[in-house]
């Protein structure tokens, strides 16, 4: 009986393939593009439209060097309002007003060796993310933060620079899928159908080192 369970263990263990992998940490920036936001209820319309704003961020990933790389991510984007229609109407906006988004999260990438330095790749993500969404106009806030459902599509291409190093640059779509915000007035308060869209241009780098795992 030792004998055959002895017999099987190894032969699992010759069957199983050994992935030489590396973690790696990865360091990102770029700019950020939220596409035009509608937010409405019965009775209640409003449009809003960002400008161009900043993304930073950073991931702590693994790399099976068998094709295929999975991470955890942080990103922050933040994004001024530039104009705000309420039912059609162009509102003055007094003070501050912007987006700020954190998201949370667990990408897969899938990477296309070629012959060169240059490594295209695909990814998508799953997580969650909180957005907080200001704007004041007249005796109206425009405002809440909330949490949400978040997934992303990512297409780019990664440089290496040195054996550890690589220059990472991509485009990526993102959504938080179906934030509610709040229309405050004297009147009272609505509760408004949101959403959140964005496309970004980011660069960064890749440091790897051996993990040490699944060798």
């Amino acid at each position: 009986m030792k004998r055959t369970l002895s017999m099987v263990v190894g032969a699992l263990c010759m069957a199983t393939p050994v992935l030489a992998g590396e973690t790696y940490v990865a360091a990102r920036g770029g700019v950020n593009f939220p596409l035009d936001q509608s937010n409405d209820t019965t009775g209640l319309d409003v449009d809003i439209e960002f400008g161009s704003g900043a993304l930073v961020g950073g991931a702590l990933g693994y790399d099976s060097n068998a094709g295929w790389r999975a991470e955890a991510e942080f990103i922050y984007r933040k994004n001024d309002i530039e104009v705000l229609d309420f039912n059609g109407n162009r509102q003055t906006l007094i003070g501050e007003a912007d987006a700020k988004v954190m998201s949370y999260m667990a990408n897969v990438y899938w990477d296309f060796a070629t012959d060169s330095q240059v490594t295209p790749y695909v990814g998508v993500g799953l997580g969650a993310a909180t957005i907080d969404e200001t704007a004041f106009y007249g005796p109206v806030a425009f405002d809440n933060e909330e949490t949400g459902f978040a997934y992303q599509a990512i297409a780019g291409a990664q440089m290496k620079l040195t054996e550890s190093i690589a220059l990472t640059t991509d485009v990526r779509y993102f959504s938080i899928v179906g934030p509610d915000f709040d229309r405050v007035s004297p009147g009272g308060t609505a509760r408004l159908d949101g959403e959140y869209k964005s496309i970004a241009l980011t660069a960064g780098l890749i440091w790897r080192f051996d993990s040490g795992l699944l060798n």
